[in-house]
């Protein structure tokens, strides 16, 4: 099972569930890219550039058994 979770709070105060700690990682990206489109990802990497400067990374593998981690400037925490 993945460790992240995909919602979308909605300005109404509902949420949409999209993914949650049921799924593993491998299905957050197969619900948005499928490898029937040519080669399988490795991952999925979401970029965020901080008012601070600092760059932050999520990554998700597109596995069935390794979990989502993040890095900020390079390390990983």
């Amino acid at each position: 099972m993945a460790n992240i979770v995909i919602d979308l709070p909605a300005v109404d105060g509902s949420l949409y569930d999209y993914l949650g700690y049921d799924h593993d990682c491998k299905d957050v990206i197969h619900n948005l890219w499928s490898d029937d489109f040519g080669a399988p990802p490795r991952h999925m990497r979401i970029k965020v550039k901080t008012n601070s400067g600092k760059h932050v990374q999520i990554i998700i593998p597109y596995s069935n058994d390794q979990n989502a981690f993040v890095t900020i400037d390079g390390d990983t925490i």
